[in-house]
């Protein structure tokens, strides 16, 4: 997830700053989750959502770059 966030391209005509402030709330729960030993299926879940969010983000960008 590192690789796709840093490795996306930045453009200036759309702004994904709501889905970044989604993904930082979803990773800061997903600690919270970890710390606390909370079930794999939780987890699991947890780190799904993180990755759509990230494909979202990136689709935005690239649809963005595209036009």
């Amino acid at each position: 997830m590192y690789d796709k966030i840093c490795s996306c391209q930045i453009n200036r005509a759309v702004d994904v700053s709501a889905i970044d402030a989604q993904i930082l709330s979803e990773l800061t729960e997903l600690e919270i989750e970890l710390e606390e030993g909370d079930a794999g299926d939780v987890i699991t879940r947890k780190i799904t959502k993180v990755m759509v969010l990230v494909e979202d983000r990136n689709r935005q960008i690239t649809n963005a770059i595209k036009r």
